[in-house]
């Protein structure tokens, strides 16, 4: 296998990573350590740093050194909260 290949094996794999650790992190906003993400992808905690620390320098992901976790910014529904207050229906008069 030449170099070139190699690298190109290399990236392959580590966007498939990539891709398995965004699935696994919560939608909710929630930290997830890079123990449980090294797990749950049968990954190593090495291999869940490097491929996810560049989406922590560009902003896209949360990083707390003291839990050692990620996590992505919460979600939200594309529906609003609460109803949207209503016009009441018009009332009749009465003579």
């Amino acid at each position: 296998m030449t170099a070139a290949a190699a690298n190109t094996t290399a990236a392959q794999a580590l966007h498939r990573l990539q891709v398995v650790l965004f699935a696994l992190l919560p939608k909710g906003g929630e930290p997830m350590t890079v123990a449980c993400l090294a797990k749950a992808s049968g990954a190593t905690a090495h291999q869940v740093t490097e491929a996810l620390f560049p989406y922590y320098l560009g902003g896209s992901l949360s990083f707390d050194v003291l839990s050692d976790s990620f996590s992505a910014p919460k979600q939200g529904s594309a529906l609003p909260a609460t109803p949207a207050p209503t016009t009441p229906p018009p009332t009749e008069a009465t003579s």
